[in-house]
């Protein structure tokens, strides 16, 4: 079953330089990795189909969650119930504990728990850091703290922009194997990456080098 559908997309930069997309189908329990140099438009077009980035043309659709359009910003639904997005450089509110930034997330996107929040974040070695400040924690461990943030209100797809690239082999291994879990589940997950542990451990590769116009 197909969860997320593009049709060619592209992005032009303020500076000129213009990015072209071919089409992408993800179906559900699949894991798709996304291998190219820098500057091949990896993390562009993940921001292209969170809806941080406006479509300047195409459409990208996520089947039964609506779908992004041309030069219109995404309705704040599409974060809340379509998908779920890893930035490549974590952020957190300081003023707030651990678990005070989950439970504003859950607000965010409208989920009454943080039950299964909670769990992951056992999974991925964080359930000792609850009450402590984001400043207080490692890269690594922001970075996996933004992956439980993304399976909040529990949408279909999961975008991540390098989602290991501060991890050690072992805290890798915790990510891989959830993002496996969530496949199962039926979700699709869409992730950059330079790192080859995660290239390999995906269903399928799409080299974005052979995408730049």
């Amino acid at each position: 079953m197909q969860l997320l559908r593009t049709t060619p997309l592209s992005y032009l930069f303020p500076q000129g330089k213009q990015l072209h997309f071919d089409e992408l189908i993800v179906s559900a329990g699949e894991m798709v990795s996304l291998k190219g140099p820098s500057g091949s438009g990896k993390s562009t077009f993940l921001h292209l189909l969170s809806g941080f980035l406006p479509l300047q043309n195409g459409k990208v659709e996520v089947i039964g969650k609506g779908a992004l359009q041309p030069k219109k910003e995404a309705s704040p639904d599409w974060r809340r119930k379509a998908v779920g997005f890893v930035p490549q450089r974590p952020f957190f509110w300081n003023s707030l504990t651990v678990e005070q930034n989950l439970q504003m997330s859950a607000w965010a996107k409208k989920t009454d728990t943080l039950d299964s929040a909670l769990e992951i974040c056992e999974r991925l070695g964080l359930s000792s850091l609850l009450q402590n400040k984001p400043s207080e924690l490692s890269t690594g461990e922001l970075q996996r703290l933004s992956i439980v943030r993304s399976t909040l209100g529990n949408a279909p797809i999961v975008l991540a922009d390098e989602p290991t690239s501060s991890l050690d082999d072992i805290n890798a291994s915790k990510v891989l194997s959830l993002f496996h879990d969530l496949a199962l589940e039926g979700k699709g997950i869409v992730f950059a990456t330079h790192d080859s542990r995660a290239s390999v451990a995906s269903h399928r590769t799409v080299l974005m080098d052979s995408l730049i116009l």
